[in-house]
């Protein structure tokens, strides 16, 4: 389970990217996690992987706060 304080940490890290507009794919993987759906965050992550690659700060958040 991921802390709640860590996903808002997710969610200003995710403001500082594309000019405030955030990534869509980073959107989603909050949106799961905020209902607990871990295997669909998973899912996003592993299918939109090239795409979170990019943003270097996401990929150590989500190394560091989501088991897999």
């Amino acid at each position: 389970m991921v802390n709640p304080l860590h996903i808002d940490e997710l969610k200003e890290l995710n403001k500082l990217q594309n000019d405030g507009r955030g990534v869509s794919c980073v959107n989603s993987i909050i949106y799961y996690l905020e209902r607990q759906s871990y295997f669909d965050a998973l899912t996003v992550i592993d299918n939109e992987f090239d795409k979170l690659r990019n943003y270097p700060a996401i990929v150590q958040w989500i190394k560091t706060n989501i088991p897999s």
